[in-house]
């Protein structure tokens, strides 16, 4: 019987192992957006397919798994397209420049950057 107990904590623990991992993976909105904005070097804000906003304390959306940016000669639709629809898919992303406004998709994510910049 002693044996068995054992058994299972050790299959209890690597289960809460498992779950802690997994609540590591997984991150508020607001925490992506700002992870992204880290690494991309511009803010974006995400948003629901209908255009809707999605709030910033939900939870559940994967960490932005990049520790690079993308290629400046790059446009907001290529960036959305190979990074940002794989890794949250059902979602949809506003980049924004300098001065907070939505960007188009053939805006060049250097002329994004370059919007941060002060003068």
């Amino acid at each position: 019987m002693a044996t068995q107990n054992h058994r299972d904590e050790r299959v209890a623990g690597k289960s809460m192992r498992a779950r802690v991992e997994i609540r590591r993976s997984m991150a508020k909105v607001g925490r992506a957006e700002l992870r992204i904005s880290q690494i991309e070097g511009f803010l974006v804000k995400i948003r629901h397919l209908d255009g809707a906003d999605v709030r910033s304390d939900r939870t559940g959306m994967p960490t932005w798994p990049y520790e690079r940016a993308a290629k400046d000669a790059w446009t907001v639709a290529d960036w959305k397209r190979e990074r940002f629809t794989p890794t949250y898919p059902g979602f949809n992303a506003d980049v924004l420049d300098g001065d907070g406004s939505a960007v188009p998709g053939q805006t060049r994510l250097e002329s994004v950057r370059d919007s941060y910049v002060e003068d």
